[in-house]
């Protein structure tokens, strides 16, 4: 992340200095840049000011001569006729489109070789103009979907998914007086099903077969977003408008932390290697599983002005994107694990599922029944997520302080004045790397020993026979 020192002037994250500065909209076509950008190659502050004036005169001479093709490119064009080729040429390159006659997929492919707009969002602009006109209804949706899905649902699902799907079409016909079309669902349609849905009074199904429905409609639409059949996924973002019933479930209990006999038994029994990389990662930082799941190996800095570090770009809330150290027992496994993967992620070979594609399901699950039927650990409080509580705990028993070890681990302030976003503009790399190895310790020797003996276990496997029995 940079971070703006002065007018134009940005400080990188590895400390180096960067002139930047964005190019007026209406020469962009002629510069193919939006911004334009340099590195001044110094992280000391008092030569900025020496080292970027070649670069502001490059940037000068650049307007310039965008400012001077602009102008010509205006004259030349002034008498042609509006339906020329030079006038439609001219005036797509400059940004002002005669909408009346033009053909839209030769603007948009025309745009995005120009640079306005990329080959992917093109070719989206053209499917979403014939789809437009088609006008999807929702049994021509769930035909196509039927026959792309049929080969991994099984009958029974997909009639379920479809009982699901037609209850939206049921619900719009009542609102509209009509024959309803996917096109016919927005944002308030969405939010306005999901509340019929979760209104007991509406229906006499039980809630985990609401959310059930509401979960299967949002991946049917979901599906057809990124078929480009709808313009927009409605029900993105809608999550928490559904309300969970806390009966029985996980966070009606208080979750416990993980005694040392416990991370012993586990350490012991859990079957795979991907579960053990999970657990072992988890043991020494206070991620989340999905977090770490979706780490990739470019958010991870290893030996970064001496300063090991993982990124955490997205999560639950802003208070989610930070760096944590990397605790000093797991740098070679994390060394190890960035060299020999075969996706781009820490964590490699972890698959994505449902209908929002999680890379964290899977492995959670399966280390949730590892718990219970390998290591003997029956007590459901105790699970990978109370993970991140023991570490919180052993933090503060060692008397830092609870809004420090909260930040490392994501959690939102409660006081105003703490900003959580990066660590390090509240507390420095040192204090940061005691909390987590100190969060990361264990009283046992044996414990700790055998902590050791399974990540050495782990980097000779991965030495030997890279992730490809990441899920075995």
């Amino acid at each position: 992340m940079t971070r703006c020192v002065s007018k134009n002037i940005y400080r990188h994250k590895n400390g180096n200095y960067y002139f930047r500065v964005s190019v007026p909209k209406d020469l962009r076509p002629y510069t193919h840049i939006k911004e334009f950008q340099r590195s001044l190659k110094t992280k000391e502050f008092s030569l900025v000011v020496i080292k970027v004036a070649p670069h502001h005169h490059e940037y000068n001479e650049l307007i310039k001569e965008a400012t001077k093709r602009r102008d010509e490119n205006a004259s030349a064009t002034d008498n042609l006729p509006v339906d020329s080729p030079g006038y439609m040429h001219s005036h797509i390159e400059s940004g002002i489109f005669p909408f009346s006659f033009l053909d839209f997929p030769s603007i948009f492919s025309h745009l995005a070789n120009l640079g306005m707009m990329s080959n992917h969002d093109a070719n989206r602009s053209v499917d979403l103009l014939k789809h437009k006109k088609e006008s999807h209804t929702f049994d021509q949706v769930f035909d196509k979907y039927k026959i792309e899905r049929s080969e991994n649902i099984i009958p029974t699902t997909l009639a379920a998914v479809q009982r699901s799907f037609f209850l939206l079409k049921s619900f719009l016909e009542k609102k509209l007086k009509c024959e309803p079309k996917l096109s016919d669902i927005n944002k308030d349609v969405a939010r306005e099903f999901i509340l019929y849905m979760m209104d007991e009074n509406n229906n006499n199904l039980a809630l985990t077969t609401r959310k059930k429905i509401i979960a299967e409609v949002s991946g049917v639409i979901n599906w057809s977003y990124h078929r480009n059949l709808i313009e927009d996924n409605p029900f993105g973002g809608l999550s928490n408008t559904i309300k969970g019933s806390r009966k029985g479930s996980i966070s009606s209990i208080s979750y416990k932390a993980w005694d040392d006999e416990s991370v012993y038994k586990a350490l012991c029994n859990l079957k795979t290697n991907a579960q053990l990389r999970m657990f072992v990662m988890l043991l020494h930082m206070p991620f989340r599983i999905e977090e770490l799941a979706n780490v990739l190996t470019d958010d991870v800095f290893l030996d970064d002005d001496n300063k090991n570090y993982i990124r955490i770009n997205n999560g639950k809330s802003s208070a989610a994107v930070r760096n944590i150290p990397i605790h000093p027992s797991v740098i070679e496994l994390v060394r190890i694990m960035m060299e020999n993967t075969d996706d781009g992620y820490l964590i490699s070979g972890l698959k994505r599922t449902g209908h929002d594609g999680r890379r964290g399901k899977l492995i959670s699950n399966d280390l949730g029944k590892s718990y219970r039927v390998d290591c003997g650990i029956t007590d459901k409080a105790i699970n990978s997520h109370s993970l991140r509580h023991t570490f919180i705990t052993k933090a503060v028993n060692a008397n830092f302080q609870y809004e420090l070890v909260g930040m490392l681990a994501g959690h939102t302030p409660k006081k105003e004045k703490l900003t959580l976003s990066i660590y390090t503009e509240s507390i420095n790399h040192k204090t940061a790397l005691d909390i987590i190895i100190a969060g990361g310790s264990f009283r046992e020797d044996h414990v700790t020993e055998k902590v050791n003996e399974v990540i050495n276990n782990l980097i000779s496997s991965l030495l030997e026979t890279g992730v490809s029995d990441a899920l075995a």
